[in-house]
């Protein structure tokens, strides 16, 4: 149902229909659900905090709607620590689509979004000072996976490690249906501006922020780490195939490079 209704705000509801399939099939999410890790919360958390978002542009008074995006985040950061990268990248998206009403949107801006991001760090911390009292801060900060490696070493796995994570959000899925689920992606993300109910695609926002954090502190982790750009590329890829099953040429194009590709 979450990914449904952040669909349908983000494009529409056929959409929406596509994406949720697409995760409702997505090995990772389905492994993840069933031995009950905190990656399964986590997508809720950050769905959750999407929705919120999606609301508050288009309302004078969005104090609930706030509320709502601050309480999804804190909840997605205490579940996986590593929420703070597709948080920060929700918040960035949300700041560029306020910030197109000029100087005075800027300021706007700035002013709601002071106490959004002093509510957020009150809250997580309040909820990390237990483990933060008993282990202190550099069981947390010194994490050997989330240390630097260097960028030789790091240019030097990055193959390795993006095919890891491939595979991982992959395993059992045939090859002709990652193809698929590829151009889909593709095609969603370069048409946002026809399918896309808001000016700028969320999906290609976090995706940059992520690759940007990763080559500037010259870090991986393990590839379930990055589970969450899975469900945005799956949004992306159900909106790319609503595109086409909305275009009779599009149609024919795609079912002919498919069969191709099959």
């Amino acid at each position: 149902p979450a990914v449904f209704a952040v669909t349908a705000a983000l494009y529409n509801r056929f959409a929406a229909i596509v994406a949720t399939a697409f995760v409702a099939c997505a090995p990772p999410f389905i492994e993840y659900s069933v031995n009950a890790r905190g990656y399964t919360w986590q997508a809720v958390f950050l769905l959750l905090m999407i929705w919120f978002a999606t609301r508050i542009p288009g309302q004078e008074d969005a104090r609930l709607d706030w509320a709502g995006l601050v309480l999804a985040a804190v909840g997605a950061i205490y579940t996986i620590p590593t929420s703070v990268l597709p948080v920060a990248g929700i918040l960035f998206w949300l700041v560029l689509l306020r910030r197109n009403g000029g100087s005075k949107r800027l300021l706007e801006v700035a002013r709601q979004m002071t106490p959004v991001l002093l509510s957020m760090l009150v809250l997580v911390l309040w909820l990390y000072l237990p483990p933060l009292i008993a282990s202190g801060p550099a069981s947390i900060l010194k994490n050997r996976f989330i240390q630097p490696m260097g960028m030789g070493k790091f240019l030097a796995q990055i193959p390795h490690l993006a095919r890891m994570t491939w595979n991982s959000w992959n395993d059992g899925v045939p090859l002709a249906a990652q193809l698929l689920l590829s151009a889909a992606c593709v095609m969603g993300l370069l048409a946002h501006r026809k399918i896309g109910r808001q000016s700028i695609p969320l999906t290609a926002v976090v995706i940059l922020i992520t690759i940007a954090f990763a080559i500037i502190r010259t870090t991986f982790g393990y590839s379930r780490v990055w589970l969450f750009l899975w469900f945005f590329f799956l949004m992306a890829a159900g909106a790319g195939i609503a595109l086409v099953l909305s275009r009779r040429w599009l149609i024919t194009t795609f079912g002919v490079v498919f069969a191709v590709v099959v």
